[in-house]
């Protein structure tokens, strides 16, 4: 009897946070010494904090204590959370995480914040395509996707430009600071997807 071998997808190969760079930014791992400037930027804002589910910090102990956390996290090579550093002053001003969902799937969500000062600049797009192209291109992930509530659509569409499509709504899946439920947007991306683009690209630049 012959067996054939079934062509199984690479396996995940979790490798931590690491320092990722693009022009502009740098994302890497938080160190205590983030405190200050974190809460200045945006852990105590509350635009930033408008659309998210957590409160603006009362104090800088609030923010050090969260720091705490994360940085004692780094240990483990499943914990993905970057500290985005803005180049021309290397000032913190922004995170973005990429938390397993679904280990059996190989499925992991996206957050991010941005500090109000930084809005306009393409920040969070250019962030969250490095971590895209990181967790497929080198950790192996098989999908990823991010949410964001009806009352932040900007959010939908860094998503989009980052080539994550819509899937559609998970209706009061969400919960705002003040217990109000409302509808999460669904929006998802494949490492296969990402491939298939990649190939493209490649493709048109010879």
């Amino acid at each position: 009897m012959v067996f054939l071998k079934h062509p199984w997808p690479e396996k995940v190969i979790n490798k931590g946070t690491q320092t990722l760079e693009s022009d502009r930014l740098i994302l890497r791992r938080f160190t205590m010494d983030d405190t200050e400037l974190m809460f200045k930027n945006w852990t105590s804002r509350p635009e930033v904090s408008k659309t998210l589910s957590w409160w603006p910090a009362e104090d800088v102990e609030e923010t050090r204590e969260l720091l705490r956390d994360w940085t004692s996290s780094y240990a483990r090579d499943d914990f993905y959370i970057w500290c985005c550093e803005w180049k021309e002053n290397h000032e913190p001003i922004g995170s973005i995480s990429a938390t397993v969902k679904n280990a059996k799937f190989d499925e992991i969500e996206i957050g991010y914040a941005v500090s109000d000062l930084y809005w306009g600049k393409g920040i969070a797009t250019e962030m969250l395509k490095m971590v895209i192209r990181f967790m497929f291109t080198e950790c192996k992930y098989n999908r990823l996707y991010a949410m964001h509530g009806d009352d932040n659509p900007a959010s939908g569409k860094v998503m989009d430009k980052c080539g994550l499509k819509f899937e559609g709504v998970h209706r009061k899946q969400g919960k705002d600071k003040y217990g109000n439920y409302y509808d999460m947007s669904v929006h998802a991306i494949t490492r296969d997807d990402f491939l298939e683009e990649e190939a493209k690209k490649a493709a048109e630049a010879k």
